[in-house]
């Protein structure tokens, strides 16, 4: 069975929510001469998910998810791995 048999495997929302939230921190945030991913990941992590934020169904340990798959770190928030 393909990853991509049920459709893309970022949901459109995961991505613009995330999106969201890193812009906003580069917005509102004076930084010295740059930010390393690992930098960004931290402190976009560190803020709040949206309310009524769930992540991806998809990706759960058990029956219903994506076999095969390595669930992300942190499914519950839109920045859920550095990748």
């Amino acid at each position: 069975m393909s990853i991509f048999a049920q459709g893309t495997l970022n949901h459109s929302r995961v991505l613009r929510e995330g999106l969201v939230i890193v812009r906003s921190l580069l917005r509102n945030n004076v930084f010295g001469p740059g930010l390393s991913t690992a930098e960004v990941y931290k402190l976009a992590s560190e803020i709040p998910a949206p309310e009524g934020f769930e992540g991806d169904p998809r990706l759960v340990d058990g029956p219903g998810g994506i076999k095969g798959i390595t669930i992300p770190p942190n499914n519950s928030h839109p920045i859920r791995s550095k990748v």
